[in-house]
Formats: structure tokens, sequence, C-alpha cells
């Protein structure tokens, strides 16, 4: 163990700047071992033209390879290369099944939801379930107001600021949706170098994270029966931080930690077990092994990252603001253990950190803290609105 520990710190010396995801404990005198990062792939390799009749593609409809052709065509539009057409395949054929879908408007209204009102809602349906009117490859019955190829929102924009029916049509268009795909996805920093399915998830904030990676090698067999290009050596790169395999609810907010052992303070007054006195506990503490990494709960923009103040103890924290007055905070992540900085913005789900032990704390865990308008409130009951549960 000692010999490859020694190797790979070797690699990291030789390396200097690499990239770093991920942490792994290996003992408490061991600490916390970052590991190296290399990119794969080129992520672009020139024109990719769709030339001529489209080709029949064993395990695809027709349907499906002219859709992919579109998405293909649009990422060459832009110069996003092969990877930024696979990346937009596998949102495609994850959200759609690579289909230009009408929405039913079938959707049954949750019981509990800050999507929009009940009132909303029964007044865009009918405009929803308008969409089956128009040319589509098929109708499903409904998640909210998903439509199209990218199964984009209407009311959230996805489909532009018109009138609705204006909106539907674009939606149905698989040439502006998938051009504003990727007006999203190139607003991700450093998407070039994130695992695929970690920057399709990074637009979509899909409940199913996941589910993108199995469409990889789909993906390279549309692009290459289409344009005659071998794109086998792109594979996106695992450089970026990892993304929660938890789900984004509707309302974009998702759990800051998946893999912990149980909750042990929760929010409210209590008899600090460190300072000894009586006094308001303003978050909630998760227990957790040292190096578990953590995300951002909710899409914002980082404000404070690394040390919390010369009379905090050492405490290491991450702040983020997600507008309208909402700030999270995570709190005693060890000295090296955070992957953010002041400035940078962050998608719902996406790995800011990892658990540690700074400041003052009896155990490794995650302290998150949700304060609205400056007045700290219970997570629990914020969360459960917005559709998370502990």
């Amino acid at each position: 163990m000692k010999k490859v520990i020694a190797a790979v710190l070797v690699v990291v010396l030789l390396l200097g700047g690499a990239a770093f995801f991920g942490m792994s404990v290996l003992g408490s005198t061991l600490g916390t071992l970052m590991a190296v990062c290399q990119p794969r792939g080129d992520g672009a390799q020139g024109e990719l033209v769709v030339v001529g009749d489209l080709p029949a593609v064993d395990g695809f409809t027709d349907v499906q390879v002219r859709n992919a052709a579109v998405i293909v065509s649009i990422a060459n539009q832009r110069g996003l290369g092969a990877q930024g057409a696979r990346v937009g395949i596998i949102t495609a054929l994850q959200e759609s099944g690579l289909r230009n879908l009408a929405n039913a408007g079938k959707f049954r209204y949750p019981a509990r939801t800050t999507v929009m009102t009940a009132a909303q809602w029964a007044a865009i349906q009918p405009f929803v379930a308008s969409s089956v009117n128009y040319p589509n490859d098929g109708v499903a019955p409904g998640d909210w107001d998903s439509i199209g190829l990218f199964q984009g929102r209407p009311s959230a924009g996805w489909g532009g600021q018109g009138s609705w029916t204006e909106r539907i049509t674009n939606l149905l268009n698989p040439s502006y949706t998938a051009g504003r795909f990727f007006d999203a996805l190139v607003k991700i920093d450093g998407w070039q170098q994130m695992r695929p399915a970690a920057a399709a998830q990074a637009v979509q904030r899909s409940a199913y994270p996941d589910a993108y990676d199995k469409h990889w090698e789909k993906s390279g067999v549309l692009v290459q029966a289409l344009t005659g290009v071998d794109v086998s050596n792109t594979s996106g790169g695992p450089c970026a931080a990892p993304v929660s395999n938890g789900p984004v609810t509707a309302d974009g907010w998702t759990k800051p930690i998946t893999n912990y052992k149980k909750l042990t303070s929760p929010f409210g007054m209590r008899f600090h077990p460190v300072d000894n006195v009586w006094k308001l506990h303003a978050g909630m503490d998760i227990s957790a092994a040292r190096g578990t990494p953590f995300f951002a709960a909710a899409d914002g923009l980082v404000v404070k990252a690394g040390a919390a103040g010369s009379n905090a103890n050492g405490l290491q924290w991450v702040v983020i603001d997600h507008g309208g007055g909402v700030v999270t905070r995570y709190l005693h992540s060890d000295p090296g253990g955070i992957f953010v900085k002041p400035g940078q913005r962050v998608t719902a789900g996406q790995q800011i950190a990892a658990v540690g032990m700074s400041g003052k704390t009896t155990g490794p865990h995650l302290h998150f803290e949700v304060v609205i308008d400056g007045k700290p409130v219970n997570p629990l009951p914020f969360l459960e609105e917005r559709g998370i549960t502990f």
C-alpha cells in the first residue's frame, strides 16, 4: 500500500496542475488522497457533416435516425464536435427515446409541490394538451408540461417567451429544441472535460442522473453512421467533480448528500457537545464517513468556500446563494476537501466538497443549513416542500 501511495504522489507532483476529483479515506493516519485525473479524447474532431440520404441503423427507427441527424447538424453548426453531438444524443435518448413527443396534458397535480400553483397548472394544462395537434413522433401521458425531443418545459422558458402556441411549436421543432439544449450546455463551465452523463445532467437536472450513461455507445453508433467519422476516442473526461446519484426534483432541489449513515442532530436548541452550553443548532447534522462526497442542493453561485475565518476554530465551509434570498451552507470539510471557489456557478447535484472534521466537531459529518433572508430555517421541512426527504 505504501508503494502505491508513493507512486500516486509522484505522479501528482509531476502533473502539477492536473485536475482532481473524488476523495477516498485510506485510514485515519493517511487522511485524504486525491485521485489523479487525465482527460480522455479531444472532445471535438472537426466537421461532422450529415451527407446524402439518411442511413438505416440497426437498433434504431427511421424517426430516431432523423432526429439524431438534426442533433448532429446543430452540434456541428455550433462547433461542438463529436463530444457535443454525443452528449445531445444521450440526453434525447433518455428523455424521449429520441422522439419528438407531444404531451397529452394528463399529469395529475401532486399533493405537495412548489413548481407552480394548482391554479397555474389548471391554466396551462389545456395549452399543453393541445401539443397533440401539432406534428409529432408520438404522444406521452405527460410529466408536468414537458414536450419534445429534450422534454423541455415551456413554463420554465425552454420554448421561448412568446405565446403558448409559439412555445409549443418551438418545442416540437427538433432544430429549435436541440439548439436550446446546446445553448445551455455551453454555459456549463468545463463541460468538455465532464463525464458525458454529468454534462447532460447539468443541463437537464433529471430525476435519474445516472441513466444517461447507458446510451453513450449508442450515441457513437449513430454519429458514426450519419457522418462516417470515427468517434471512438471521444469519451468525455473524468475530470469534473462527480454528480449526485440522487434525483433533482422539478423544483430544482436534490439531497446534499446521498451516502450517509444517519441524521445525528436536528435543527433547534440543543446542548452543544463541545461548548457545553445551550444554543441554537442552525442546521442539521448528517453523519457520514470522512471523504464522502456532498453536493450543491440546488443551482446557485458559490459565495464562500474554504476557511470560515480566523475565529472559526479552523472550520472549512461552502456557502451557496440560490437567489430569492435563499442560501445554503455546508460545514466541516477538511482543508483540501473543497472543490469549488467563490464566484463559481454550480448546478444541483454537482459535488462541491467532501465530509471532514474541521471546526468544532466530535466526528465526521455534514452540517447542512438553509438560510432565508439571513435567518436560518429548519432544513428538513424546507426540503420536504421541494420533494426531498431523508
